[in-house]
């Protein structure tokens, strides 16, 4: 049968998050189930983690002797649930004289606590059973609970114990986490076998649990990739740092960070620690799911790099979170999440004379060009599946090879998402046999790279970015194939590739100078580079002086 009652809130205390007491007594095997109405708790709730402790035979404190000295073989089964006699002796010869009081002892320990700044509140109890031939004199026995340095910090005692009786002894104290961790706490029993007479006894049913608590820190995590765009196809870096404000030591935070749907490839590091922080691991392939040891003060730095398919579209938002551990309070959870989110970069504007991408493929076209070309590649693999131009990490070569001589100044390339691992990687630029142009030709376009002159390319130093670059050819001459060699690239770079086409192209523009309105430009007889007519253009300028342009028509 079920049972509800409903009472009010004076009747608890303790945390609401574990553990609930009640001062009302409840009969015995009486079943209680809790709700709260929000709001009813103020304040929050304290994280706290509780177990059974686990107790080793140990000596018994040195504590009032010779009347209370050891019993032989020490407490034996009774640290682990089950039962220890206690003989009753015929006199007083073993203790004192007078009276025997003999002890057992066991060290009590927990598996350590997440915040070492805790405290930790142990109970420990054990029912004892009078089994004669005659009663307790006055002080009858006693549980007590010892520091590491024989100091009582907790006892109860059962006082002119009745023949066949039984009685719970119960001692509570509160110690620092770490002592109970480092197993610094000793229970101690000790039981009259003489004194006015003689008496047994049977000692069972020991329990002793600890609970953590007062463990309080406010983690933080903060998120971003430098970039507030992306470009389908490349690949992007996260730089997350994880950092415990305190005001305590937490061991064992949680840091996660899932993957965007979409996204199936990242990997990272973990490094860069302060103030004696240390990282549950150094790296990792895919999200990130780990720990991290974090003294007040103290942080982490993350580093995530992911690659991104070419056929991804919309916002990428990437979240990454801290989670305290069960026995600490995290006093502040707003800033537990961290997100950085970039917007699609929007395909490049049409031009004057502006270079047109190549799409990625094994074999492409160059439209408007009238030439094709072929992709060669080592290694074989580490490649991205959907876009060819994309090496997976590592160093590589890339050649483009065209079924014709381009002239230089037609072509451009580029280098997308270098990271910051590969400062001081080398990208040498060769062109193949029978063209006319050199490397010495070779400019940097745009991006935050250098060119030595003679076909070798670097990055600037580290700047908690990925970089681009474009490169071209100034002058005149031809060339045949373009080939990309590079090396000390790292297997956590990703690094993608364009290649451009530029030629000559025709744009008609005009100015009013004194007056607005339309002017018709006759094209007849102008065909452009693949053969295609360009149609006549009709120009409309809306404000004196303000120039109209048409499309770019490549000749």
């Amino acid at each position: 049968m079920l049972h509800t009652a409903l009472l009010p809130a004076h009747q608890f205390v303790g945390y609401l998050s574990r553990a609930v007491k009640i001062r009302s007594g409840l009969p015995a095997a009486f079943a209680i189930a809790l709700s709260a109405a929000a709001g009813l708790w103020s304040g929050g709730a304290e994280a706290q983690v509780s177990g059974s402790l686990t107790a080793t035979d140990t000596p018994i404190p040195l504590y009032d002797l010779p009347a209370q000295p050891a019993l032989a073989g020490g407490g034996g089964a009774l640290w682990t649930g089950g039962t220890r006699n206690f003989p009753a002796e015929a006199n007083g010869s073993g203790g004192d004289g007078v009276q025997v009081y003999r002890g057992v002892a066991a060290r009590l320990q927990a598996p350590p606590a997440a915040c070492t700044n805790g405290t930790a509140t142990i109970t420990a109890s054990v029912r004892v059973v009078n089994n004669g031939p005659t009663a307790g004199a006055a002080y009858s026995g006693r549980l007590a609970l010892f520091n590491s340095s024989n100091t009582m910090l907790a006892t109860q005692t059962t006082f002119d114990h009745p023949v066949g009786t039984f009685r719970r002894l119960t001692a509570t104290t509160t110690v620092p986490a770490a002592d109970i961790a480092a197993g610094n706490v000793t229970a101690a029993l000790w039981l009259e076998t003489y004194h006015a007479g003689s008496k047994g006894w049977t000692a069972d049913q020991f329990q002793a649990t600890y609970s953590y608590s007062g463990c309080e820190a406010d983690l933080s995590i903060t998120k971003d990739d430098g970039v507030t765009t992306y470009t389908p196809g490349l690949d992007t870096s996260y730089t997350i740092v994880v950092t415990n404000n305190g005001p305590d030591d937490v061991t064992g935070a949680q840091i996660t960070d899932p993957l965007p749907t979409g996204i199936t490839q990242a990997n990272w590091t973990c490094g860069g620690a302060t103030g004696g922080a240390v990282c549950g691991a150094p790296s990792g392939t895919g999200a990130i799911d780990t720990t991290a040891d974090l003294p007040s003060g103290a942080s982490v730095t993350y580093t995530l790099g992911i690659g991104i398919p070419s056929s991804y579209s919309g916002s990428l938002t990437n979240t990454a979170t801290v989670t305290a551990p069960d026995d600490a309070t995290d006093s502040n959870t707003t800033n537990n999440t961290a997100s950085d989110t970039d917007t699609m970069e929007p395909p490049p504007v049409s031009g004057a004379c502006s270079p047109r991408a190549v799409t990625p493929a094994m074999t492409f076209t160059m439209a408007p060009l009238p030439a094709t070309g072929s992709v060669g590649r080592s290694p074989a693999t580490g490649w991205d599946a959907s876009n060819p131009w994309i090496k997976q990490g590592g160093d590589y070569v890339l050649q483009w090879s065209f079924s014709e001589a381009i002239p230089a100044e037609q072509i451009q390339f580029g280098l997308f998402g270098v990271a910051d691992v590969s400062v001081g990687a080398t990208f040498t630029i060769t062109l193949g046999a029978g063209s006319t142009a050199t490397v010495g030709q070779m400019a940097v376009v745009a991006g935050q790279f250098t060119h030595n002159g003679s076909g070798v390319i670097r990055r600037v130093p580290a700047t908690g970015t990925q970089v681009n670059g474009i490169f071209g050819f100034n002058g005149t001459g031809t060339i045949t194939s373009l080939r990309i060699t590079t090396n000390g690239v790292p297997a956590a770079d990703y690094i993608a590739h364009n290649l451009y086409v530029r030629p000559a192209c025709l744009t008609v523009q005009k100015v009013s100078e004194g007056d607005t309105g339309s002017f018709e430009f006759d094209m007849t007889n102008v065909v452009q580079a693949d053969g295609t007519a360009v149609p006549s253009t009709t120009l409309t300028t809306t404000a004196e002086g303000t120039p109209v342009s048409s499309p770019a028509y490549n000749a």
